[in-house]
């Protein structure tokens, strides 16, 4: 099945002045029995819809508008969830992976990397925020933004047409384990 996803990223390049970047992403699902593709696709879909809010809160400076609570949303996703995402795939599917796809798995283990280590940065003014600062962003943060993502657009375009279709192609057996692995890192630990 093919699915597109149109995505309307606005990126704060100068300041006030924000570009509109519009990219298509064909994201090729497997069938609808499979959870795993399903699962990261509406990952990627949140990915996508959490940076633009991220460049929308990078805009604005509008009192009515309510900052607090969209920097502390934005910060949480972006501390909470991705690193799931990312610990899901380096953990459950990429060891199932591999052949002629490991320079692929090498090249998107480091980007993973990279994108945690620019995201602790910034992190800290989306907290700031949270807790109620009224600063506006600086240049440095609205740049690290737009680099950030473009290096995430990027990063999950290249996972939706390089690992969505191995993970299509690994067995059923297999497919059901990393459903559990994923559902088990978002499960609260046992009580003691």
């Amino acid at each position: 099945m093919r699915k597109v996803i149109a995505c309307r990223v606005p990126v704060p390049i100068h300041g006030a002045v924000a570009l509109q970047i519009r990219r298509k992403h064909e994201v090729r699902l497997p069938p609808a029995d499979d959870d795993v593709s399903t699962r990261l696709g509406e990952c990627h879909a949140r990915i996508r819809r959490f940076l633009e809010e991220a460049a929308a809160l990078a805009r604005t400076v509008d009192a009515g508008v309510d900052r607090q609570g969209s920097a502390a949303a934005v910060q949480r996703y972006f501390a909470e969830a991705l690193p799931l995402h990312t610990e899901d795939e380096d953990r459950s599917i990429v060891p199932r992976l591999g052949g002629p796809l490991a320079p692929a798995l090498v090249r998107l283990a480091a980007e993973h990397a990279s994108i945690l280590e620019a995201l602790v940065e910034i992190e800290l003014d989306w907290a700031r925020w949270a807790a109620g600062a009224t600063d506006t962003p600086t240049q440095a943060h609205v740049d690290l933004l737009a680099r950030l993502t473009s290096s995430l657009l990027t990063h999950l375009a290249a996972e939706e047409t390089e690992l969505f279709p191995a993970i299509a192609k690994l067995s059923a057996g297999q497919r059901r384990l990393i459903v559990a692995e994923m559902a088990a890192r978002r499960s609260p630990p046992p009580p003691h």
